[in-house]
């Protein structure tokens, strides 16, 4: 209050100053007080408690309650603050709000302060889990809880799980050398066969012409050179699903990737001042490239960055726009693909990485619309041409791969939602929703074309049948979650977990080894996805580590865990060690994944 008292002196001072046409000699006369003095009696500081002040007896203003309050058992009352420093006008302001809070106490029938009550987490009936109980957390999470102190050995405190971004290779010179006609249809190949598949965010035909207009004529600072160079990097670096080994960060083929990235780079700035859609596909194309090197801070910068080119879009203001020619219905279309496309990958990117300030759990709903597929003739739909192939088959990827993702962010509503309705007993309200959740999750196999039929083995699969199944059992550990976390945590909260979730968590952890099996095939298969496969399945192993030695601990829970668990989780350790040169943290996980099976005898 010294600020506010200095203010209203200032003010006195401004007062007297303004009438200095007054005759009477100012030098003879006394400094007036400070202004309020007149207005207000000067109050004696509250020191003493009430009972104490009553008595007239000293108060040794001991907290929360002074030695005589204590002695005889009163309630002692005392200031919150000391109040001697403060001028008078203060004073009066503190009184005002002293009557406005008893006036707004007053007003909801009741003087008394009450304490909000603890969620009660320890009662069955009213189970309110906890924000990573209810939905999937984080690997790092996991590591921190107290069943892992003893293998791990970066402690308990998430805070130490600080996410490495592992430095890009410098790049070697003479980049445009490479980029012949010949290289660049190899490189176009290898981008439209195993990257674009997953994302159809260009034209196939024109973007072939305008790499190879290039090659041959050499490159400037256009933004069609950026989108050039950030094609053929992803063309050098991405490998044939279940052909080819995954190239290391030390191979040439990943140098050569960043020579094209660090050129195309130089020419993004421009970019992303102007906008526009060729803006908007580079910076998408760039985030894809930072994930599939595990660079995921970058990646997610890179896809927000897209998604915030793609808000001067018509379709992102007018949803409902309609093409008025045939131009404009491809603009509309290459427009929806990108915007998708990034608004996805952003949503992922932050799911792993959970930004402080960029919450998922409020805000988990996907645009209303679908992206258009370019309009394809009857010949061209069904022709054999590669081209006309691929289009065809990126497209139902693309469009199924949305309607799962819109299915898992309506579950995650639903789950958050039932969770915060007063009285309800959450996991039994969960328990009910299961089954519906599964019949979309069939409606949605049921639906799939057959190009994309997921009734094969997985040992089958192509990349996009690969990446489809993948996400299909993030949907299915979305479910079980809450049942599986309840059932780990019961011996430790003390719950006592009812049949029916324990079905559910076990069913659960049958889930969490589907995912080591399924996704097996492609763990040693560098692609967009590759950073979050290792991660979510490293998840899906420490769960079973963890159900494994809650079973091992107590024997009220009667957990059971799935045949061959723990030959899989090995594979998953050896999955960490082979990409830890991508993420250092990979080698942490493997060790604990290892340490973890050896540390127990076999259940």
């Amino acid at each position: 209050m010294s600020n506010l008292q200095n203010i209203l002196i200032g003010e006195t001072e401004v007062s007297r100053s303004a009438n200095d046409d007054d005759p009477i000699d100012r030098s003879s006369q006394k400094r007036p007080a400070p202004r309020g003095t007149a207005s207000y009696p000067r109050k004696r500081a509250v020191t003493a408690c009430q009972v104490c002040r009553a008595r007239r007896t000293k108060c040794d203003n001991l907290k929360p309650a002074c030695s005589f309050c204590l002695k005889v058992g009163a309630t002692c009352i005392q200031s919150s603050v000391d109040l001697s420093s403060f001028d008078p006008a203060s004073l009066k302001i503190l009184e005002r709000l002293d009557e406005l809070e008893q006036l707004i106490r007053s007003g909801h029938g009741s003087h008394q302060t009450v304490t909000p009550a603890a969620p009660e987490r320890d009662d069955p009936a009213t189970f309110t889990l906890r924000e990573h109980d209810l939905l999937p957390c984080s690997p790092e999470e996991l590591l921190a809880r107290p069943e892992f102190a003893s293998v791990t050995t970066f402690g308990q405190s998430p805070s130490l799980y600080q996410h490495h971004t592992p430095q890009l290779p410098v790049a070697s010179p003479g980049w445009e050398d490479d980029l012949t006609a010949a290289s660049t249809t190899t490189l176009l190949d290898n981008f439209f066969n195993n990257v674009h598949v997953k994302n159809p965010v260009l034209d196939e035909s024109q973007t072939r012409r305008m790499v190879l207009r290039l090659a041959l004529h050499g490159f400037d600072q256009s933004p069609q050179s950026c989108l050039t160079l950030l094609v053929c990097a992803l063309g050098s670096v991405s490998s044939t699903f279940g052909v080819d080994s995954s190239y290391s960060r030390t191979s040439p083929e990943f140098m050569t990737a960043m020579s094209y990235f660090q050129a195309a780079n130089k020419r993004l700035g421009p970019l992303m001042v102007d906008g526009g859609l060729i803006a908007a596909q580079c910076l998408f194309l760039s985030g894809v490239l930072m994930a599939t090197t595990f660079r995921a801070s970058s990646a997610w910068r890179y896809f927000l960055q897209a998604l915030a080119c793609c808000q001067d879009f018509k379709i992102v203001k007018w949803p409902d726009t309609v093409a008025a020619d045939v131009d404009e219905s491809q603009t509309i279309a290459a427009e929806q693909a990108v915007y998708w496309s990034a608004w996805k990958s952003e949503r992922e990117m932050r799911g792993d990485m959970k930004p402080f300030d960029f919450t998922i759990r409020n805000n988990l709903s996907y645009p209303s619309f679908f992206p258009t597929p370019p309009a394809l003739s009857a010949d061209a739909a069904n022709s054999e041409d590669p081209v006309a192939s691929r289009q065809r088959i990126s497209w139902y990827f693309y469009l199924s791969e949305i309607s799962l993702k819109r299915l898992a962010s309506r579950i995650q509503q639903e789950i958050i939602e039932t969770e915060v309705k007063s009285g309800q007993k959450t996991l039994e309200a969960l328990a009910e929703l299961e089954v519906g959740w599964l019949r979309e999750a069939e409606i949605w196999l049921e639906n799939l074309p057959s190009e994309l039929s997921l009734q094969s083995t997985p040992e089958s699969d192509d990349v996009c049948k690969f990446v489809l199944r993948g996400h299909l059992l993030n949907i299915y550990e979305l479910i079980y979650w809450p049942f599986v976390m309840a059932g780990l945590n019961a011996s430790e909260r003390k719950l006592q977990v009812t049949p029916v979730t324990l079905d559910l968590a076990n069913k659960g952890l049958r889930m969490h080894l589907e995912r080591l099996v399924v996704n097996q095939p492609g763990f040693y298969h560098r692609h967009h996805g590759t950073m979050g496969m290792v991660r979510t399945c490293s998840r899906s192993a420490m769960v079973l580590t963890l159900a494994m030695r809650n079973m091992q601990s107590q024997s009220s829970i009667s957990l059971t865990l799935p045949d061959g668990w723990r030959y899989h989780v090995r594979q998953t350790a050896a999955l960490n060690r082979f990409w830890q040169n991508d993420d250092p943290i990979f080698m942490e996980w493997g060790n604990v994944l290892e340490a973890s099976c050896l540390a127990e005898s076999e259940p």
